[in-house]
């Protein structure tokens, strides 16, 4: 086999001791250099550690999960490393192995639909087995079992393909950008792009274990993996969200492996962090979208692109107010005048964006003259043909950005009658950009807390199930929670008796907190 397979520990450090004792089990598959071991304590002086774990668990191939009562008591170890683990399990991506050290009800938890190690799921310290070494044995038999099936797969696939060796990953990738040509999007694919040819996938892989990646990485892979990254963008904006992240997930975690400060990878993965991010937002995980943004703002000051930074940065500081974290509006405020220092640097519709969103936080802190003119000035830098705007394939600023602050500034102006024909601004802008529905629904959630303000109950209600059936066809469980938070917190009790609100209460399940 062209490279050995990676194998990760995820386990509590009360059981370094039986980690250490597991690990000098498989010498044997190190000395073949089939395999590579990785555990936190491999993470360097200096080094983020949670970054270099994450990086580690969207790339291995084997994850052993070491489980114990710590293990499982552990917020980290359950909560982020395993579930991210049997995320990618899931997927296909990687295979999770659980190892039972210690007893405790693993059964009960997702866990329990995985076949385990040692045999009949006896745990390792169980006196049954007389010596750790006979357990130890019996996990490291089953261990060597997985890698040969995998080295099998991997050569098998080689062979047949005429290929040289892919990562587990690089196959996955395949069999989801060949379902791309299938995939009707309004603006075809980038003239004869082929998605899974297989030289750049190679070079990716390659610069996993190259000392310097820029090396292996020319300009055409990087291109390559452009491509790839555009199309994941049209394919969100054209509301298959679905798929957008599956090609986005087939090449992202490989780019997050390497050196974030080689500028072209750095570039290309704080762009896609913030795709990313987008999804994990639709999922309704908001702190793990506060988590990718960080990451992404870290990759983009490696990029030294003010585009890239500032785009960043926006997305950030939307993350900290739909988390809700303390002093959320403070850290927007710092963020949004860090990306008013970048202004200069960037192009106009980045601009628009940066003028736009510092509106909306002005407005927020009450500061309404200065409000006003940055919406003003959003509207002015706005380009009459955005998708000339060499930031357009990345920068998910619009009109319909632009429309939403303006709205919220009259709202916190208390000018209603201003506010509500506010949200539709973007229909009269010349570019005639069609509306993605992520957008169009957020538009809605707006319009529904004008109609709230407005005391119209019969516009709020057709909004209401306008953002219910249009997060159910979109797949946004976040647009949906927001619709049902207005409902809950912001809309008047009496409205229950409004026989519109209360059909739509009744027909969709939809309850007020006493």
């Amino acid at each position: 086999m062209g490279k050995y397979l990676e194998i990760m520990f995820c386990y509590a450090h009360k059981d370094e001791v039986l980690r250490r004792g597991l690990e000098k089990r498989l010498i044997s598959l190190k000395r073949k250099s089939l395999i590579n071991i990785w555990y936190d304590q491999k993470v360097s002086p200096g080094i983020e550690w949670e970054s270099e774990i994450d990086k580690h668990l969207k790339t291995a191939h084997i994850i052993l999960l070491l489980i114990s009562p710590a293990f499982l008591n552990s917020e980290y170890c359950y909560s982020i490393e395993m579930e991210r683990a049997l995320e990618r399990h899931q997927r296909g991506e990687v295979r999770v192995i659980p190892v039972i050290l210690r007893p405790t009800l693993w059964q009960e938890t997702p866990l329990g639909k995985l076949q385990v190690l040692p045999t009949s799921a006896i745990p390792v310290t169980d006196p049954s087995w007389y010596d750790l070494d006979r357990a130890y044995l019996d996990v490291a038999r089953g261990i060597h079992k997985v890698v040969e099936e995998l080295s099998a797969e991997l050569r098998t696939d080689s062979e047949e393909n005429g290929e040289k060796h892919y990562p587990r990953i690089g196959e996955f990738a395949h069999g989801t950008l060949r379902d791309l040509q299938a995939i009707p999007v309004t603006t075809p694919l980038i003239g004869s792009f082929a998605p899974s040819d297989p030289e750049p996938w190679e070079r990716l892989f390659m610069a996993q274990q190259a000392p310097s990646p820029s090396t292996i990485l020319n300009p055409a892979t990087l291109e390559h993996f452009e491509h790839l990254l555009t199309i994941s963008w049209r394919l969100c904006n054209e509301n298959q969200l679905a798929t957008a992240e599956r090609v986005l997930v087939s090449f992202l975690p490989q780019l997050l492996s390497l050196s974030r400060h080689e500028q072209g990878t750095a570039s290309l993965a704080s762009r896609g962090l913030r795709l990313q991010s987008i999804f994990a937002h639709h999922h309704s995980r908001l702190s793990d979208k506060v988590r990718i943004c960080e990451q992404s703002v870290n990759y983009a000051r490696e990029a030294e692109d003010a585009n890239i930074l500032v785009t960043a940065l926006i997305e950030l500081a939307w993350a900290y107010k739909y988390a809700g974290l303390p002093d959320s509006l403070q850290k927007r405020l710092i963020i949004l005048q860090e990306t008013l220092d970048q202004s200069r640097q960037a192009s106009p519709l980045v601009q628009a964006r940066i003028y736009s969103e510092y509106s909306l936080v002005l407005a927020e802190r009450k500061r309404i003259r200065e409000a006003e003119l940055y919406i003003e000035l959003a509207q002015e830098v706005f380009p009459d043909d955005p998708v000339k705007d060499l930031a357009f394939a990345f920068a998910d600023s619009n009109m319909f950005d632009v429309s939403y602050c303006a709205a919220f500034v009259y709202i916190h102006t208390g000018s209603m009658t201003q506010a509500l024909p506010a949200f539709e601004r973007y229909k009269q802008h010349p570019s005639g950009l069609i509306i993605p529905e992520r957008y169009r629904l957020i538009i809605a959630n707006g319009q529904s807390q004008a109609a709230i303000l407005a005391n119209d109950a019969e516009r709020y209600a057709d909004l209401l199930e306008d953002v219910i059936l249009g997060s159910a066809r979109l797949g946004s469980q976040k647009r949906f929670d927001e619709a049902l938070a207005i409902f809950r917190q912001e809309m008047s009790r009496s409205w229950l008796l409004s026989s519109r609100v209360k059909q739509l209460s009744e027909q969709y399940g939809l309850k007020r907190e006493e």
